[in-house]
């Protein structure tokens, strides 16, 4: 019972005033942080043409020193100098930030001296911890976040992406119907890019046809839209080592496999279609692979009905890989989703014919 009211019983006077001799006192993480990235960002942006102009004097020193015999001595002076402009470039934000620090514990707390708080730690004091701390990515995010946190106190941040995720499992009419004339537009430009496929002709060559024919039929049937990353990825060979490698200049060979990827963009709706084919003429063990593939894509197009589970179809489609030999291959899902892309992709996850 006497634990619990120590626990809960406000703090005597005395308790407030030892803790504050003793450097304790309360103040805000976010407060500090906001008025420290401010002026650190403004002391930057006012220092910037002074440290341009160190930085400048440090790459035509390195510059003039170009053809010089080296030795430990002559390094040593090359250090020393660089040390020295960097000094220079960093000892002016540093003070600043320092101030800046000062400034807000003297809004929060005011004027406050004890030794106790400031003995010496010396990883604290590491240069090269306090560089990465200054400049780490988590400390970039952690000060946007402040700075989001003071502008908008008066709001509660949440995470809704899983919301969204599931809001955007459900297409409306003119969603569904960008689709259809995406996956139509898809067909059109893989038709195009298989007239064009021939022994000689280069993967860039043939990617470009399937690209200008798919922005075309999208400009064709949406005149008012905006055009842009529609695009082919189209590889042969060695190339299709990897499901999305760049296409090259590099010349089809008779008998090669190849892999067609079709993309229009539509108004940010993103549709893929993907075949993978051969020139003239194919092995046996290949042709095998490519039955078995096109064996399970059919079966899961049969699946797929309202009511059904993902993970269950995907169960299904695992147990056909089994059977036809081929399941130990299979390193991805069962198919890509629709949606507004926002690289890198815009997929509803949890539509994936996964597990």
């Amino acid at each position: 019972m006497a634990d619990d009211q120590e626990k809960t019983e406000e703090p005597t006077d005395k308790k407030i005033e030892d803790a504050r001799k003793e450097g304790n006192v309360p103040k805000s993480q976010d407060t500090s942080g906001v008025i420290t990235l401010f002026v650190a960002i403004l002391a930057i942006l006012m220092l910037f043409p002074f440290i341009a102009e160190r930085m400048l004097l440090l790459f035509k020193y390195y510059f003039s020193l170009v053809g010089t015999p080296l030795d430990k001595f002559f390094m040593l002076d090359i250090a020393i100098v660089t040390f020295k402009e960097v000094l220079l470039m960093v000892i002016p934000l540093a003070i600043s930030v320092a101030i800046a620090g000062v400034i807000a514990a003297l809004a929060q707390f005011g004027f406050l001296f004890t030794t106790k708080a400031i003995a010496t730690d010396l990883k604290k004091i590491d240069p090269i911890k306090g560089t990465k701390n200054l400049f780490s990515m988590k400390k970039l995010i952690e000060g946007i976040k402040v700075t989001f946190k003071s502008l908008f106190t008066f709001s509660k941040f949440s995470d809704v992406s899983k919301d969204l995720m599931k809001l955007r499992m459900i297409k409306s009419s003119e969603e569904i119907d960008i689709i259809k004339n995406g996956a139509r537009i898809a067909d059109i430009g893989a038709e195009e890019i298989v007239k064009h496929i021939k022994v000689g002709a280069s993967e860039l060559e043939i990617a470009t046809v399937g690209r200008d024919k798919m922005e075309m039929e999208i400009a064709k049937t949406y005149p008012e839209a905006e055009y842009m990353d529609t695009w082919v990825w189209f590889q042969s060979g060695i190339n299709t080592d990897g499901a999305h490698n760049p296409k090259t200049s590099r010349k089809l060979k008779s008998g090669e496999i190849l892999s067609l990827n079709t993309f229009p963009m539509i108004s940010g709706y993103y549709t893929a279609l993907e075949r993978t084919l051969f020139l003239n003429e194919i092995d046996d063990a290949s042709l095998k692979a490519w039955e078995a593939n096109i064996t399970v894509h059919k079966k899961g197009l049969e699946l797929i009905k309202p009511g059904a589970k993902c993970s269950e179809i995907c169960k299904e489609l695992n147990d056909l890989f089994f059977h036809l030999g081929y399941l130990q291959y299979r390193t991805f899902g069962y198919g890509h989703s629709f949606g507004i892309l926002s690289h890198f992709y815009g997929r509803e996850s949890g539509l994936e014919l996964s597990k």
